[in-house]
């Protein structure tokens, strides 16, 4: 479920920036036509904020360079208005699953954290809100849009701590307005993601 193109954004964003979606389900788009993920009603009477302004907030954090180790795991899914012929329980089972991924961090990347973000978000149609890097914790909100008609939408709000050399990160999504057969299938999803630094990377050709 999580690319080492993902991991590696994930480790930048969950541990500077902490947009655990981005790891939790990477792109949408190929999974119900939707823009990248999101949180709980994120903009409602929220303070607005540029991709700029959330990638300043990153660059707050240096992160240590290095081998750093990623664990993400699905904590809950509940669905509403399953389309007819979905498997009893076929999202549940991802329910308690981890994924763990192990990435080089550069010195390039760990003292830029926020540009690979900047690149990826050149073309989606997401909005952030409140969200702050101080004191060893990071909040933020984000929703995005997508379909055809711009009726997709996901949510999230995130909340977690972070140190140089760690993160630990929680993250509630919420989809509504797929495509297709899903088009009134509402899902609420929690997701907990940790990552820490485990050593120097290993020397071209060894096995990460």
């Amino acid at each position: 479920m999580m690319s080492r193109r993902h991991a590696r954004g994930t480790t930048l964003l969950l541990s500077a920036a902490a947009l655990l979606a981005l790891g939790a389900c990477g792109k949408a788009d190929d999974a119900g036509k939707v823009g990248a993920p999101s949180g709980n009603e994120a903009a409602a009477g929220s303070t607005n904020m540029s991709v700029a302004q959330v990638a300043g907030e990153m660059n707050k954090v240096k992160l240590q360079p290095g081998q750093w180790e990623m664990t993400h795991e699905i904590t809950d899914v509940q669905i509403t208005n399953a389309p007819e012929g979905m498997p009893a329980g076929a999202m549940q089972s991802m329910v308690g699953k981890k994924t763990v991924v192990k990435e080089c961090i550069t010195p390039q990347q760990a003292e830029n954290p926020a540009a690979e973000m900047m690149a990826g978000q050149k073309d989606n149609k997401c909005k952030y809100a409140n969200f702050s890097m101080s004191g060893g914790k990071v909040s933020g909100q984000m929703s995005c849009s997508g379909g055809q008609d711009g009726s997709a939408t996901m949510n999230m709000t995130l909340n977690g701590t972070y140190s140089s050399t760690s993160y630990d990160m929680n993250a509630e999504m919420r989809t509504s307005g797929m495509m297709g057969a899903a088009k009134d299938m509402q899902m609420a999803m929690k997701s907990h993601g940790t990552g820490k630094r485990i050593g120097e990377c290993p020397a071209k050709g060894d096995a990460s």
